[in-house]
């Protein structure tokens, strides 16, 4: 049997995409109903999600507006959305209101509707600087580098490294600086302000093709630190289950896409 290579299912996103209306035919295009608008609430979360040129990139960005596409939607994007603010919108947002890459918490769900998954994010790593990593390598585990009370971490408020992730933090209470962007980790690293934070594993590698200082840092893996969960499609409370449904069956033709590799 044939297999495509992996990097081929990026080619496939685009295609799908492209004929993600296949089912109207091209006379019928003229009678073809008005699409129902979808609000995006867009976040700038490089490597994940983040504007070039004027296009959202990024693997959670653009399997995000293909299925969106694959769903039948107008979609007006909602451009730079703080972290903090996404869920509040939600809760009191118009039906069709929806944010993206987003794991499910107990919390969130009484502020917003979930489809199903849409992938599941890289397992998490410490990222600190060249200059700590010995000191970072010599606790035994991520359970004890963030009960270190005399080591600084930082976490972007609003955001969730998902359910394990937070009940770590949770139980381990470390000494946290909160900001507003992940930029704003890497300066305080950089400055040597914080010492330390927890990210996904794609983030090193990101950073390695578009930062020049990303050789000052280093990503580090310690026993103990949470694998990747799912990460969600989050619509508006008052938006009704035929839309979740309507996206969930996008997000499962994109599923069999992958699946075909």
């Amino acid at each position: 049997m044939f297999v495509l290579p992996k990097y081929c299912f990026i080619v496939l996103l685009g295609f799908f995409a492209a004929f993600a209306q296949a089912d109207v035919r091209p006379s019928d295009k003229n009678n073809a109903p008005e699409k129902e608008n979808l609000i995006f609430l867009f976040v700038d979360y490089k490597p994940l999600m983040y504007r070039e040129n004027g296009k959202i990139k990024g693997e959670v960005g653009e399997l995000t507006m293909a299925i969106f596409e694959r769903a039948g939607y107008a979609v007006s994007v909602l451009e730079d959305v703080p972290f903090r603010r996404v869920f509040h919108m939600l809760a009191t947002g118009v039906e069709r209101t929806c944010g993206t890459g987003w794991y499910k918490t107990p919390e969130r769900e009484l502020h917003a509707n979930f489809t199903r998954a849409i992938n599941v994010a890289a397992n998490t790593i410490v990222v600190s600087r060249r200059d700590n990593r010995a000191l970072i390598e010599s606790f035994a585990n991520v359970e004890a580098l963030l009960r270190a009370p005399e080591l600084k971490t930082a976490r972007v408020n609003g955001v969730s490294g998902g359910a394990i992730h937070d009940s770590l933090l949770n139980l381990t209470n470390p000494n946290t600086v909160v900001v507003q962007r992940l930029e704003q980790q890497l300066r305080m690293l950089s400055a040597k302000r914080i010492d330390y934070f927890l990210a996904e594993n794609t983030y090193i590698a990101h950073l390695d093709a578009h930062a020049p200082e990303a050789r000052n840092f280093v990503s580090i893996d310690l026993p103990g630190l949470p694998e990747g969960e799912s990460r969600y499609i989050a619509c508006s409370k008052s938006t009704l289950q035929k839309d979740i449904n309507r996206l969930n069956l996008a997000i499962d033709f994109f599923e069999m896409a992958k699946s075909a590799q």
